[in-house]
């Protein structure tokens, strides 16, 4: 090769190794007489590192000969390859181990190792720059050690090669621009290791019992130890966390906060062990930049053994701190909360705590959560919870309960539900003139009945016992309903061994008697009963025995006429309907009905099912007795929307009665349609029946 760049020799000056600038090859030789380069031969032996690099411009060796080194200029990085024979080039295999410079420089020249294999020194420009190999002759272990040498300041020369003494105290330049080699001392003795920084991972802010918050510790070396403990400052009791490190510079434990913790900014107090790095023992544990500098990490006291007495109208709060703090409650009748008890023990602080709240209503539930604050009011909160008074009928136990916000404008369907049984309502839109809060108890049955017996003439089915409310405030319930709201109640086969499944009916408790609820349709392909009314209190359902059926309709009335409620969906199977007048009742309110004529009713309309026709009223709505229903079922059930799977109301069997199946289908259809959803055919809703 016409271009030597670099050159070495074997531990025992027997080879020779030239790396050819023409070929990107390195060349072997035997030297005949050992350091004597007029006694060398070609021993044919090479390799070639064009693979890893096509400007090669250093190599060196480890001491054993096991390893070759080699600078590549067009990555200015280092390749490390593993000689299967040691000082036999030709047995060279690129280990994929290497190390760039890149981020210290792009023009890297020559390097050299210490003698210990644990120091690379680079030259780069005219500047010497250090790494450090945490594992030696491992040069995937280097990094920068942040230490560097510039040349050119002590004077102008353009530096090429370097090499360093077998002691590793002077280092010597060859400067192009004099062609001088210019000589330096240097002092490689290391100083022990130190702890540079601690810090975490975790982001700033508020932590509390049983989070986990990382220790990070950052040494000046690769250090090794089997057990460091790290003292965290955190209030009566100091924490600790033990980690350990095995020839790295970074160790990680982890704090886990327990419940009497506590701390503004958390920090570290000591960290102990013995830690060895390559130069020794750590001496000094004492971190350049502790944790606090580095993170903002507060611990928040514990708020403990919070408990809530409740009576009818008032709950009192009691509550423990970690340390001395004021006491207040958030309370509502959502999670959102609302309103807040006035802040007391300010003065004083305390660690026990006592706060009540009055102003509630009986068998009532509401959420809170209890806050108590330091003098610089970093407040500490503890989980949200859902209390009840007491006072249900008959000082009932609560089951089980759901709380439903529903919105006034378009209504709700709020439930309570467990394998295929329990209660669910349809709030039509407008029923009330704010927006409510729906709360549904399943009470003891047994103990409801205690106080207030049953109904005559019928015995309870299954263990259903619902305590309904709708709430504007904590100390404000709905009285009454601007629209009749539905009521259904699914039952279990076993719940009806021995009744009689058509008498089915919901009765709400009004405080003295059980009133039957008006409109009710039993479907006993889904075990379900659906009524309606238009106030709140305690309902249950009711039926009779098999054994005391009438030969008769049991829904017939003695009034000479028939109540709709009683009707159900299938009007033309009740024997009365010959008793309607042309005078229907529209029943909009539980227990009183409204009239609508069906002379109001246009019947000019076509014939085809797929109009329900226009009418001169404002709406088609529950109660209503009219061809024109017929009508709107058969759309209804023709577009999906059925009424019934068999019985009255399915496809077939239409009715012309305005019932629950039908007010059903037309929510389903608005919902589909992005409708108002209320319940009721008016204008908007009968413009997209076409």
């Amino acid at each position: 090769d016409t271009t030597p760049l670099s050159f070495s020799f074997n531990t025992d000056g027997s080879s020779m190794y030239v790396l050819g600038g023409d070929n990107d090859t390195i060349f072997q030789y035997t030297l005949a007489t050992p350091w004597d380069v007029s006694t060398a031969e070609y021993d044919t032996l090479s390799f070639s590192v064009t693979r890893e690099d096509t400007t090669p411009l250093s190599f060196s060796f480890n001491t054993d000969g096991s390893s070759m080194y080699v600078l590549g200029g067009d990555n200015d990085t280092i390749f490390q390859y593993t000689l299967a024979t040691p000082w036999d080039v030709s047995t060279a295999e690129f280990g994929r181990l290497s190390v760039s410079a890149l981020s210290e420089t792009s023009a890297v020249a020559s390097f050299k190792f210490d003698a210990e294999g644990t120091k690379i020194f680079l030259l780069g420009g005219n500047i010497v720059y250090q790494y450090n190999l945490t594992t030696p002759w491992d040069i995937s272990s280097a990094t920068f050690s942040d230490l560097s040498f510039d040349a050119s300041g002590v004077r102008n020369l353009v530096v090429s090669s370097i090499v360093l003494k077998n002691d590793d105290t002077k280092i010597y330049l060859v400067d192009d621009t004099t062609d001088t080699l210019l000589r330096y001392t240097i002092d490689l003795s290391d100083p022990l290791p130190t702890i540079t920084s601690v810090s975490s991972s975790v982001e700033n802010g508020q932590y509390t019992t049983g989070d986990v918050v990382d220790i990070v510790v950052s040494f000046s070396e690769a250090v090794t130890s089997e057990e460091v403990t790290i003292t965290l400052e955190t209030g009566i009791t100091d924490r600790r966390c033990v980690l350990s490190v095995q020839n790295t510079n970074r160790g990680v434990c982890e704090y886990r906060v327990q419940e009497s913790d506590v701390s503004s900014d958390l920090d570290v107090k000591e960290i102990s062990g013995v830690i060895s790095g390559r130069s020794g023992r750590m001496a000094n544990f004492v971190p350049s930049v502790n944790l606090a500098e580095n993170k903002d990490i507060v611990i928040l006291p514990v708020i403990a053994d919070v408990s809530v007495l409740s009576s009818n109208e008032s709950a009192t709060f009691t509550w423990e701190t970690s340390d001395n703090r004021s006491s207040l409650v958030e309370y509502g009748l959502t999670n959102a909360y609302g309103l807040t008890t006035e802040e007391i023990n300010t003065a004083p602080r305390v660690r026990q705590h006592s706060v009540e709240i009055d102003r509630l209503l009986s068998c009532s539930s509401y959420y809170y959560r209890v806050v108590s604050s330091d003098e610089n009011a970093n407040n500490v909160k503890s989980e949200g919870g859902v209390f009840t008074t007491t006072g249900c009928t008959g000082s009932a136990t609560v089951k089980d309960q759901t709380i439903t916000s529903v919105n006034k404008d378009t209504g709700g369907t709020p439930s309570l539900l467990s394998e295929s049984r329990g209660i669910s309502l349809i709030v039509p839109a407008r029923a009330t003139q704010e927006n409510p809060v729906y709360q549904i108890k399943s009470l003891e049955q047994e103990e409801v009945f205690q106080f207030s017996s049953t109904p005559d003439d019928v015995v309870k089915v299954g263990n259903y016992a619902f305590d309904l409310k709708s709430l504007l405030d904590i100390d404000v319930s709905v009285t009454e309903f601007s629209e009749p709201i539905e009521v259904t109640i699914d039952y279990t086969n076993e719940d009806v061994v021995g009744i009689d499944e058509s008498t089915l009916v919901i009765y709400r408790w009004n405080g003295t008697v059980w009133n039957r609820l008006n409109g009710c349709v039993v479907d006993t392909e889904v075990n379900s009963v659906t009524c309606t009314t238009t106030r709140f209190s305690v309902f249950s359902l009711f039926g009779e025995p098999v054994a005391q059926q009438n030969s008769g309709n049991t829904n017939t009335s003695t009034q000479g006429s028939v109540p709709l409620w009683a009707l159900g969906e299938d009007v033309n199977k009740t024997k009365n309907v010959q008793a309607l007048s042309s005078d229907v009742s529209l029943c909009k309110k539980e227990g009183t009905c409204s009239v609508v004529t069906t002379s109001s009713v246009d019947k000019s309309t076509d014939s085809n099912v797929s109009k329900i026709g226009s009418y001169d009223s404002k709406y088609l709505g529950f109660g209503l007795v009219d061809d024109t229903v017929k009508k709107l079922q058969r759309y209804l059930n023709s577009k999906g929307y059925l009424l019934n799977n068999k019985g009255p109301g399915s496809p077939g069997l239409e009715t012309n009665f305005f019932g629950p199946l039908t007010r059903s289908a037309v929510i389903k259809f608005q919902k589909a349609n992005n409708l108002k959803v209320d319940g009721i055919v008016g204008p908007e809703t009968n413009s997209l029946i076409q």
